[in-house]
């Protein structure tokens, strides 16, 4: 009889810690922490300001340590309530006409925000370290030997962690972006709005009570997730809302600074996620080096005679990259991006996620 597990035992996040910096302890041994930034306008700027934006944004990435993961997360949304209501209680003025203007303004937006026509993009930064080296087969000996090597690695990695997130605050703020570390109450919110679409409209997030010394009791990932997750074939359902995953599967042959700034045009809810991964760069190149000299010994015979044009085109295409990475001191980065739709679990709701699908592969392509 198979055993189907619920999803909070399939969920990375083991646990929640606030000292010495908010963070997650990750069932891998890696642990993550994040800051929310305020996102730049650049519909006025010039072009050689949108290209010094770029070129700092580049020197940022590439200061960033090897071995960590790097996460910006564009959430879209019209959480607008609280910035309505500290509003709010701030009119001191005695005037009634000046009060019933502010009160029908208010009014007007919050009608907007129920009618999902009025949004604001939120910015996340998130930084996850290393994790433990697994081991290769189970046994009471290895697994002795993976805890004690998580123990061991914990405040290491966690003190890379902390640089990394101090360091990569410091070069954003010097970019002109405004930045605010996540604290641990911030860092379940999201996570708990993220697991729980619906349900966080109506409730708010759980108190995560602490995991005692003997493991008992809920652990913290199964306090933060409510609904359950059903798979179809084009998307899944999670607590009641039907999500679909786009992510990019080529990269554009051509680029220009400013280009990703399209997506904030779009008129419905999203988030958007781009990932990099800054793996050891000599092994990196020591890898290119291979795949150029596979290349060349298919492209060329005996007498130095071209056999194989698809093989000479991927040779040139290699050494041009080596010789561009030796010359510029770039680095080599693993990236995807993705984005997530939601939407009720109706007929209504899958027409509008089939045409939200739609818009979102046009501005793709």
């Amino acid at each position: 009889m198979s055993v189907t597990q619920s999803l909070c035992e399939e969920l990375p996040y083991w646990e929640f810690e606030s000292e010495p910096i908010s963070h997650v302890i990750l069932s891998d041994g890696s642990v993550s922490s994040g800051i929310e930034i305020l996102p730049l306008d650049i519909e006025c700027f010039d072009e050689s300001r949108i290209n010094q934006l770029t070129l700092g944004l580049r020197s940022f990435v590439n200061s960033l340590p090897e071995g960590i993961t790097c996460q910006f997360m564009v959430k879209v949304e019209t959480d607008f309530e609280q910035k309505i209501d500290s509003h709010l209680k701030l009119v001191t003025t005695n005037i009634d006409f000046l009060k019933t203007l502010d009160d029908a303004r208010a009014e007007n937006i919050k009608s907007q925000i129920q009618e999902d026509s009025v949004f604001r993009p939120r910015l996340f930064f998130f930084i996850k370290t290393e994790g433990a080296q697994k081991p290769s087969r189970f046994s009471l000996s290895q697994t002795k030997k993976f805890s004690e090597g998580f123990e061991k690695g914990y405040e290491d990695r966690l003190q890379i962690l902390s640089q990394a997130i101090e360091g990569a605050s410091q070069s954003l703020t010097s970019l002109g972006f405004l930045g605010s570390s996540l604290n641990k109450e911030d860092l379940i919110e999201l996570l708990y709005r993220y697991l729980n679409p619906k349900r966080a409209k109506e409730t708010t997030p759980p108190k995560i009570s602490p995991r005692s010394a003997l493991l008992e009791g809920d652990s913290p990932r199964s306090q933060i997730v409510f609904g359950d997750l059903i798979l179809d074939q084009e998307d899944f359902i999670l607590d009641s809302m039907r999500t679909r995953v786009l992510t990019l599967k080529t990269l554009p042959e051509m680029t220009f600074a400013g280009m990703m700034s399209g997506f904030l045009a779009l008129p419905f809810k999203y988030e958007l996620f781009f990932s990099f991964k800054i793996p050891e760069q000599a092994k990196e190149m020591k890898s290119l080096e291979q795949k150029r000299r596979l290349a060349h010994s298919l492209a060329s015979s005996t007498s130095n005679r071209v056999t194989d044009l698809e093989s000479e085109s991927r040779l040139s295409q290699t050494t041009e990259l080596i010789r561009e990475i030796i010359e510029t001191g770039q680095r080599i980065f693993q990236a995807e991006l993705m984005i997530v739709l939601r939407e009720p679990v109706n007929s209504e709701g899958l027409r509008r996620l089939n045409l939200h699908t739609k818009q979102v592969l046009s501005h793709f392509k």
